[in-house]
């Protein structure tokens, strides 16, 4: 399989096979951009990048071509694709607005009720970021259904791809990272935040809290996916404080897994980060595989786990790592 990791020095293009100790470089991109967001479609392959471009590739990661018109913003932050009615590619971009590509045009368009809603709702930035869409997710039991997450400023949704939106998100805290559906029910979702981990039973109308310590650590990364019976796996990666206090403190980073669902939780043995200044920047799922995952690492590193986290292995070491996609 090939492991497209977006890093602050373009895309890298690893080749593993399940059993190898280490993943071998196959090529270099895109040197100059700093890859924020990577999403799939078939065999369509699309990175968003720092200067507020995005980029398709069509072989697998080993050419790219750049798909700009429209787009107008100064990162694209978020990436997805639509299954359902044919392709469509989202962008959530700072500062925070929706794009959506349109195929006939060959060009983006701006869902332009989404940043309409951010004077009502006070987005706002911090340090030197503007408020920006964090998160997308395209609902997998109905692909009309869309989700997104405003860092900072809470979770919206649509239920008509995009064209109107509604605020949810009574309870939950508002620096959102990461929204995800759970594969098992369309009503049941989690969402990663600078407060913890939280989770909706009615499509996120109202969240709670989980009620143990993965309910208050900041939340780097998360993964929903079903294991080999059909029970829902989570992965979490959390880290103690804020970014800006792990080069004084230190991250403490730690990935969470439960196997029922968020009612039980294990802590996984990856690396030892604990102690050291970078956090699980993210979690990918592996598709060969519905035990098994990939965790990236903010320094770099790249492991794979199987038996749904009970074994981990480095497979690479290289740049600091800001998306992950195994194809």
């Amino acid at each position: 399989m090939r492991l497209i990791a977006g890093t602050k020095k373009g895309v890298q293009v690893l080749r593993w096979l399940k059993g190898e100790r280490a993943a071998s470089l196959l090529t270099r991109s895109l040197e100059a951009e700093r890859i924020r967001a990577a999403a799939v479609h078939g065999s369509a392959v699309f990175v968003g990048t720092g200067s507020g471009k995005v980029f398709v590739s069509k072989d697998r990661g080993s050419s790219w071509e750049p798909m700009q018109g429209g787009l107008e913003c100064d990162a694209v932050c978020s990436l997805a694709a639509g299954k359902g009615g044919g392709a469509r590619l989202y962008a959530g971009t700072e500062p925070a607005a929706m794009f959506v590509f349109d195929d006939a045009a060959g060009a983006w368009r701006e869902l332009e009720s989404f940043r309409a809603m951010g004077p009502t709702e006070e987005w706002r930035g911090y340090a030197d970021r503007l408020a920006h869409v964090q998160t997308i997710q395209v609902d997998p039991h109905a692909d009309r259904r869309l989700y997104a997450g405003v860092e900072v400023g809470g979770a919206y949704a649509s239920e008509d791809r995009g064209r109107s939106w509604q605020v949810i998100g009574d309870g939950l805290y508002e620096d959102i990272h990461v929204l995800t559906v759970d594969p098992r029910s369309g009503s049941r979702m989690y969402a990663a935040t600078g407060g913890g981990l939280y989770s909706s039973g009615d499509r996120g109308l109202s969240w709670q809290p989980h009620p143990d310590e993965v309910g208050s650590l900041y939340g780097t990364a998360l993964l929903a996916r079903s294991d080999r019976t059909g029970r829902t796996v989570l992965y979490f990666a959390t880290a103690d404080g804020s970014p800006a206090t792990w080069t004084r403190h230190g991250a403490k980073a730690r990935l969470h897994v439960s196997r029922d669902a968020g009612d039980s939780w294990k802590e996984a043995s990856v690396g030892a980060l604990r102690y050291r200044k970078n956090a699980y920047s993210v979690v990918a799922a592996d598709p060969e595989d519905p035990e098994g995952a990939f965790v990236a690492t903010g320094g770099g590193s790249v492991y794979h786990g199987s038996r749904c986290g009970e074994f981990w292995v480095r497979i690479h070491r290289g740049e600091t790592i800001r998306t992950l996609l195994a194809i």
